[in-house]
């Protein structure tokens, strides 16, 4: 995505499986302006024992994603792209509401401790036009976590 902000990164390990574990929730603030959101979950995925799945959920609860990568193990990369101007499969286009939007990672297998990594950004239509345009004139100026995407060939990734 070009001209991209990072409003989230998570490098970390999923907790040991719990009965009542099922979800976890990443929130993050989403700016006024905001034209594309990408979400972008890797991990390893092992049949019947690590699958995960990711939604993306306005800040009114409004559900704008989700991707899932079905197959064989081995390494993923999931995305979720949303905006005003298309959307990857399995997601809604249209306007970003600025706000506190959630992630929410859903452990359909969850038998073992496993390392992961969540990074979301955002584009605007500002940062999109500065990206593209060269700096006029002699010089130019050159997220938090918690438990509680524009355009892309695939949703799905197996990296091998």
């Amino acid at each position: 995505m070009i001209g991209a902000t990072e409003l989230l990164s998570v490098q970390t390990t999923l907790p040991e499986p719990a009965f009542d574990l099922h979800y976890l929730h990443y929130p993050l603030d989403v700016p006024a302006g905001t034209t594309e959101l990408e979400l972008a979950l890797e991990y390893d995925k092992i049949v019947d024992v690590v699958q995960i799945y990711a939604v993306l959920l306005e800040p009114d609860g409004t559900f704008r994603g989700h991707v899932q990568c079905p197959g064989g193990p081995g390494p993923r990369r999931l995305v979720i792209g949303v905006g005003t101007a298309g959307a990857t499969p399995g997601c809604v286009p249209g306007p970003i509401p600025p706000g506190r939007w959630t992630v929410r990672l859903d452990l359909d297998r969850h038998k073992a401790a496993a390392p992961y990594k969540l990074t979301v950004s955002a584009a605007s239509v500002a940062a999109a036009s500065s990206a593209r345009s060269p700096p006029r004139g002699p010089s130019s100026a050159g997220s938090r976590a918690s438990r509680t995407p524009a355009s892309t060939p695939s949703a799905c990734r197996t990296s091998r």
